[in-house]
């Protein structure tokens, strides 16, 4: 049987292991991981896909991988609704819905700030 399960060391090798001051396996090819500055990531294979900034803003990325997988990951992890009309990706916030983008950020509150 083939897997395209990742080990947290491979989830791992672009990190700079000393900006880290933990990670732990969540899920299936995703890592939750504690930086030192005090951001929060979580990491669906090599993409940081939802970023807890420590400044309250948080930041989506596909990566480029609009998968089923990566929108349910960004539902579950993350206070926002992540779906799909016609192809085109939407995130639904207390404030409203927007048309997704890669490195789209919201403050603390859901509201759009880039």
């Amino acid at each position: 049987m083939i897997t395209n399960r990742k080990t947290k060391k491979d989830m791992l090798q672009d990190e700079n292991m000393e900006n880290i001051a933990k990670s732990r396996k969540i899920k299936n090819n995703t890592l939750k991981i504690w930086y030192k500055n005090g951001d929060i990531a979580i990491k669906l294979h090599y993409t940081n896909i939802i970023i807890y900034k420590n400044n309250g803003d948080i930041i989506l990325n596909s990566g480029g991988w609009k998968s089923v997988t990566t929108k349910s990951r960004m539902t579950e992890f993350s206070p926002f609704y992540i779906h799909q009309k016609n192809h085109v990706w939407y995130v639904t916030t207390d404030k409203g819905i927007y048309n997704y983008y890669d490195g789209i950020i919201f403050d603390s509150q859901g509201n759009l700030k880039k």
